[in-house]
Formats: C-alpha cells, sequence, structure tokens
C-alpha cells in the first residue's frame, strides 16, 4: 500500500500534465483562431507571420501554408531515409511524415528537446506533412519589421529577411516551395541530393 506523500505525488504530477496539455491546447486553439480569422480577412496580402525558432534561428511562415501546432508525437524511425527525415506519426487518422526543418535550412540535426514542437503544414497544401521546429514564437506582423537585402539565398525555399524592432533577423521560410523540392520529396539516403 502506498502512503499518503507517494500517493499525493502522483496526484501532483498527474495534474501538471494534464494543465500542461491544457495550455497547449489553448495556445493551439488561439493560433488557429487568429489564422482562421486572418484568413477571411485577408489570404495574400496578410502581413502576419508564425514566428518560430529553429535552433538559435527565427523564421516566418505565411499563416496560410500552416497547419497546427503539436507537442512532440511517437514517431516510427524509417531506415535509410535522410538525417532531416525523423519519420512517420499519426495525426488525425493520417500518417505524416515529419522533418526536421534544421536540416531544410541547412543547419546541423539536433537531438530531441521536449520543448521541441511539430508544426503540421496546412491542408491546402500539396503535400501533407510536418516540421519539427525549436520554439513557437507566435504572430508577427512584417509590416512591423524593415526588409533586409542580402546575397543569394542557398536554399530556394528562403525568402525575405527582415529586422525586427530588437535587431533580431528572421528570414521568410515557403513551405510550398519545401515540399514540391525534388530534394524534399527525395528521403532515401542512397540519392545524391
Amino acid at each position: 500500500m502506498q502512503d499518503s506523500s507517494t500517493t499525493h505525488a502522483h496526484v501532483n504530477r498527474a495534474q501538471t500534465k494534464i494543465a500542461r496539455r491544457h495550455q497547449l491546447r489553448e495556445f493551439q486553439r488561439e493560433i488557429t483562431e487568429k489564422t482562421f480569422n486572418s484568413q477571411e480577412k485577408n489570404t495574400a496580402s496578410d502581413s502576419r507571420r508564425l514566428a518560430v525558432q529553429v535552433g538559435a534561428e527565427n523564421y516566418l511562415m505565411h499563416l496560410g501554408q500552416t497547419g497546427e501546432v503539436l507537442a512532440y508525437p511517437f514517431v516510427t524511425r524509417i531506415p535509410n531515409t535522410k538525417t532531416w527525415f525523423l519519420g512517420l506519426f499519426s495525426h488525425r487518422d493520417r500518417l505524416l511524415g515529419l522533418t526536421d526543418l534544421a536540416g531544410m535550412v541547412g543547419k546541423e540535426i539536433g537531438e530531441k528537446n521536449k520543448t521541441d514542437k511539430i508544426l503540421t503544414c496546412a491542408t491546402t497544401l500539396s503535400l501533407h506533412c510536418a516540421f519539427r521546429v525549436t520554439r513557437i514564437v507566435g504572430l508577427i506582423d512584417i509590416k512591423q519589421m524593415k526588409v533586409k537585402t542580402t546575397e543569394e539565398k542557398t536554399w530556394p525555399w528562403l525568402m525575405h529577411n527582415y529586422m525586427d524592432a530588437n535587431e533580431n533577423m528572421w528570414t521568410e521560410i515557403d513551405l510550398q516551395k519545401i515540399i514540391n523540392h525534388p530534394s524534399f520529396l527525395d528521403i532515401s539516403l542512397r540519392s545524391k541530393i
């Protein structure tokens, strides 16, 4: 029989887990509401972007290309695939491929961290998949930022650079360009790309 302090500790841990899940659901609901409200008001010309961090780098994504924010799921690793392809997971009765966004922007792929988030692509895009990011920052209005001109981009899905009021650099990513690119579609370890 367990003593009352052990039982109390189990109850506290369970309550903490439930509270975290509730906070994540609330955050997802807010992002989803803002996304849908923004799409209703203004589709292509909307200046708000979803801001994420990948390692120490800052990225912006068009709200019309992003879907849900998820906690890190159980992922089934697929043998003989590129390191940036993390595997498959089930979400809403659908198998989604999970890609580490760091690998798609030429950065080192880090170990899974408990703070990592999964960002699904919008269902309107041509491929149903998801990306691992380090952190979801929130919504940012690019009209409040300065466009920075830089050298030629290494990857065709990296778009404009912006600098915010705190002089942080942000790079916009076109998710549709990533998921349509031949290097993204070929996850085989044996291919050269």
